[in-house]
């Protein structure tokens, strides 16, 4: 028998209590969180679900009603499909809506977790693998002398290098931004305009911090 999926373990769903949201908690789901909606994740659930809607050896399949009844997602299914996609993506579902319902809920109960926010997703994209080598890559650039031109005109050398920085850290970010779009769509995960200011955002400051230790050395 097919059992509609109602909670995800570990985490904090819209429903359930509305108290205040202590900093630690804060801090480690906005990390979380931060992970979570990093390239490298979205990237590694799309192969998720490539491989599920590829695996042959699945014939288990559910009605367009069937699905959207057991198994709601952001948008109704109109098409028969595999039930351990269906269940897949319904779970992520779950987990997005929980995280938006964390951050509301977070945000509410202090202005001072905007800077959590902020300060756990900077640091999440740190430890995103493909985040992290494109920020390298931006600290490198900014020593280049075949870039030398950029904020030639900055006389401090550690503000100069820590422009140059985040100047390379955006048009990289920049373009990993198509690949976040698609992967979201493949993924049926929503990604705003504000999450791609937030990734440039971040992409900059990453560039700009491996700058500044090349800088320091």
């Amino acid at each position: 028998m097919i059992q509609k999926t109602k909670t995800v373990f570990g985490q904090i769903t819209p429903e359930q209590s509305k108290a205040d949201i202590p900093f630690s908690m804060s801090a480690r789901r906005f990390f979380n969180e931060g992970q979570r909606s990093g390239i490298t994740s979205k990237l590694s659930r799309s192969l998720d679900l490539y491989m599920l809607r590829n695996n042959e050896s699945d014939t288990e399949y559910l009605t367009a009603d069937e699905s959207n009844e057991l198994y709601p997602t952001t948008q109704p299914r109109k098409q028969p499909i595999k039930e351990s996609v269906a269940r897949y993506e319904h779970n992520l579902f779950l987990v997005e809506q929980s995280e938006s319902g964390f951050a509301e809920q977070a945000l509410n109960t202090s202005k001072w977790n905007y800077g959590t926010m902020f300060g756990a997703g900077f640091a999440a994209t740190v430890t995103d693998p493909i985040e992290g080598v494109v920020g390298l890559m931006a600290g490198g650039l900014s020593t280049s002398r075949a870039f030398m031109g950029v904020g030639s005109k900055i006389a401090n050398k550690g503000v100069r290098t820590a422009f140059r920085g985040a100047y390379f850290g955006g048009v990289e970010s920049t373009i990993l931004e198509p690949f976040y779009h698609l992967s979201s769509a493949y993924n049926k995960e929503q990604y705003s305009l504000s999450d791609s200011a937030m990734n440039l955002a971040f992409g900059a400051g990453l560039g700009a911090s491996f700058a500044g230790v090349r800088v320091l050395k």
